[in-house]
């Protein structure tokens, strides 16, 4: 579950780049960060035992155009990725029945 640019991880996957000569988010791009998605997802989606639920891309429904948040309570009950037809509530939900769902942005 994440922002295609979530900044707050961003920052933690970025703490040992450039020989941990840096501490910010400025040298791991959210571009790099969706990259990194995108290869997650196309790399383990055979399996059939990976759920993501990934908000931003070019999705309406997200509230916030900037893609980059890490806490996302109010989107909770919302449809926020672009199929637009099922809330992180209910992705949830499948998670925990044993259906695992590739779903965003």
């Amino acid at each position: 579950m994440s922002t295609t640019q979530d900044e707050v991880t961003r920052l933690v996957l970025s703490a040992g780049d450039n020989d941990c000569a840096t501490n910010n988010v400025s040298g791991y791009t959210g571009d790099m960060y969706t990259a990194g998605l995108d290869d997650l997802a196309s790399t383990y989606a055979c399996t059939g035992t990976l759920a993501t639920y990934l908000i931003g891309g070019q999705s309406p429904a997200f509230p916030d155009p900037t893609y980059h948040e890490h806490i996302f309570r109010q989107e909770f009950y919302t449809a926020d990725t672009n199929d637009g037809g099922v809330t992180m509530a209910g992705w949830t939900q499948n998670l925990l029945n044993g259906t695992a769902q590739i779903l965003g942005p």
